[in-house]
């Protein structure tokens, strides 16, 4: 029996879930096991009430272990950000889309031995405004869904989200978004840059090599910018096949306006990523960071609203502790 002296907070999302209660059961009788205290802590709908639990207690607990989907992840990441205290999880939410990405394909023997005994990683975070994100922000359509579903509840999510995310669909007018690099002011694509990569206007812009590819996409009518931690936002759509959590950089994926057709045969097509060969779709990283000068535009992240822009997008990097599978049979298992 492991005596390693720990007590765990353990988080849930209040909401009725029998997945989320069979595993809570599951985990209680594990920490039991080990003799291991626990705290139960439900989160609230207001961010700012789960910050001030999480700094008036945090000290106390040795560990953090979430219940719950994207949306209560999102909150966590928003409390432990860059303290020393490790968060694990188990996905029990609507679209689980960060463990995806995280745990790849596991059996719930393995889950269970990632949440108590898994490896200590250091991840990036992305940042909003103010507002952290650990798996994907999104500006333009995914933005106006969640716009619109504010205030609404349903007994059925995924259904309810798939049919608003329909109906946007057809009535969704995109626009042209003003893009810079962090510190830069605002740079265009055809003087902001040396061929090279290097930024020519301000001492201080950090270089963003792939930058400029978006800042020029973007002049274009703007269907959706996603900034990605994750691979997958939506319920499974692989909206960055190129990101990589491990990695110290985020992704980007932006999708220029276009016909309705066209706009619902990349939607199909991102569930397996092919949406990048698509000529509309511009494709890199993000190693610092980029501004969004344009107003009006709805952004979410981790599925969570979180108003419209002018925004200020920066990579932070070893910003959150989180346990997973070692790094070889990770990198096998989400390959």
């Amino acid at each position: 029996m492991n005596k390693v002296l720990k007590k765990v907070l353990l988080v849930v999302n209040p909401m009725a879930n029998k997945h989320k209660a069979s595993w809570q059961t599951t985990l209680i009788q594990a920490l039991a096991l080990r003799q291991w205290p626990y705290q139960l802590y439900q989160t609230s709908s207001c961010l700012i009430q789960n910050q001030a639990f999480f700094s008036d207690n945090l000290a106390q607990f040795s560990d953090v272990i979430v219940l719950g989907g994207d949306g209560t992840l999102h909150i966590v990441a928003n409390c432990l950000a860059y303290t020393d205290i490790p968060m694990s999880f188990i996905p029990c939410g609507t679209g689980n889309d960060f463990a995806r990405s995280w745990y790849g394909d596991i059996s719930d023997e393995q889950l269970l031995g990632c949440v108590l005994d898994g490896q200590v990683n250091s991840i990036s975070l992305g940042k909003v405004n103010q507002r952290y994100f650990i798996n994907v922000a999104g500006i333009g359509f995914d933005g106006a869904v969640l716009q619109a579903s504010q205030g609404r509840k349903s007994y059925f999510p995924k259904l309810s989200y798939l049919l608003q995310t329909l109906e946007h669909l057809w009535g969704y007018q995109g626009q042209a978004l003003e893009v810079s690099a962090l510190n830069s002011g605002k740079l265009k694509a055809k003087d902001g840059y040396k061929p090279d990569g290097e930024p020519v206007h301000k001492p201080d812009c950090k270089p963003e090599p792939e930058l400029p590819a978006l800042i020029e996409s973007c002049q274009r009518p703007s269907f959706v910018l996603a900034i990605a931690n994750g691979k997958y936002f939506g319920g499974a759509m692989m909206i960055a096949p190129h990101a990589n959590v491990q990695s110290d950089a985020l992704a980007y994926c932006h999708i220029q306006d276009c016909r309705w057709s066209d706009k619902l045969i990349n939607l199909l097509r991102i569930f397996s990523g092919a949406h990048l060969n698509a000529p509309i779709v511009a494709a890199g990283q993000i190693h610092h960071g980029l501004n969004i000068l344009t107003s009006g535009i709805p952004m979410e992240a981790d599925g969570e609203w979180l108003g419209l822009s002018p925004a200020e997008i920066t990579v932070c990097p070893n910003a959150l502790k989180l346990r997973g599978l070692n790094i070889e049979l990770h990198r096998g298992l989400v390959a």
